[in-house]
């Protein structure tokens, strides 16, 4: 994700400093802390002097911004982060929003994670104390901060069900997660809450589908009998949202809302093509229509499954998919 940070034109504004800290005040956004100073052999009487003859302001306690630089959201989540030390993490909400997942926002209050042995009072932001793995570390427009699947668990119980299940779907078509790499990371913690939430979701079939608007329809044919199969190969290369072999049909959750490039509209029309040569016939609805006419949509599945098994349109009793769809659970505690 880019984020406007200092302006490239702080070249002219830092000639007073020695190389290694201008070098730091271009790489964070016009900021430094103190500590990076000190252990850089920079005196404090001179650090102390930059501030006074107005070189560098307090931003944060210990953390100093270049009078003349920018002063976008990141330069404020970088503060804080800097003001808790050389092992601070953004996290939680602030994390999401650093990875760009939808419906979080940088502005929103800040979030840092530090060490368990560490301490820092007088904040006016979020701090949690708990260990980050190195597999859990990531940096995002140069700042330090957790990764989006650990961001997902620490937020989970802060977080009502179709957020959260919101950013995970956002996370995943950004290629920052994958399902099995969330759970296995959430069993990874068994005494952590929010990875505790993470597991429920798993062994409710909440993850199940690859969106909110196949979770609308699994729910609603669930309530009728009906539990097609999510994400199955059902053909070589071929995942639709949803298969029901039993009647030889298929759904397909996105319309032509999502798939507006030619490419696109070509593959569907090939995929299509190979389904309906070995006997399935597809349904597809748009997210709009589901949100509006959800039950008109069951009744209409409903009735075309029934009618083509009462046609003898389905799969043979051995038929099997290629793969099995996506069903993850995690193990048996």
């Amino acid at each position: 994700m880019e984020i406007a940070g200092a302006e490239t034109s702080l070249l002219h504004c830092v000639p007073m400093f020695p190389p290694r800290v201008a070098a730091l005040l271009r790489e964070q956004h016009g900021l430094v802390a103190r500590w990076q100073l000190l252990d850089d052999g920079v005196p404090a009487a001179t650090v102390n002097t930059w501030v006074t003859r107005g070189h560098l302001e307090v931003l944060e306690r210990g953390v100093y911004r270049l009078h003349s630089a920018a002063r976008p959201p990141v330069q404020d989540i970088l503060a804080a982060v800097l003001r808790c030390g050389p092992e601070a993490r953004a996290g939680g909400w602030t994390a999401r929003a650093l990875h760009g997942l939808e419906g979080f926002s940088l502005g929103a209050k800040r979030w840092v994670v530090i060490p368990p042995c560490t301490r820092v009072r007088g904040v006016r932001f979020i701090v949690q104390r708990t260990l980050v793995a190195p597999r859990d570390e990531d940096v995002v427009s140069g700042v330090p901060t957790v990764s989006a699947s650990r961001a997902i668990i620490d937020t989970a119980t802060r977080t009502a069900g179709k957020r959260l299940r919101v950013a995970i779907d956002d996370a995943r078509r950004r290629n920052l997660l994958s399902l099995r790499e969330l759970m296995s990371l959430a069993g990874g913690m068994p005494k952590y809450v929010g990875a505790a939430e993470i597991r429920r979701m798993f062994s409710s079939g909440a993850l199940d589908q690859d969106g909110e608007a196949e979770r609308w329809l699994a729910v609603g044919l669930a309530e009728r009998g009906v539990f097609p199969l999510w994400s199955a190969q059902v053909l070589p290369g071929i995942f639709p949202d949803a298969a029901m072999p039993e009647a030889s049909l298929i759904l397909e959750c996105d319309g032509g809302e999502h798939h507006t490039l030619l490419s696109d509209r070509a593959y569907d029309a090939s995929r299509e093509s190979l389904l309906r040569a070995d006997g399935w016939e597809i349904l597809r609805f748009s997210g709009t229509r589901l949100r509006r006419d959800l039950r008109g949509v069951v009744d209409q599945v409903v009735r075309m499954r029934q009618q083509r098994i009462d046609a003898g349109r389905g799969k043979p009793l051995t038929w099997r998919p290629l793969s099995p769809g996506r069903r993850l659970r995690p193990p048996a505690a």
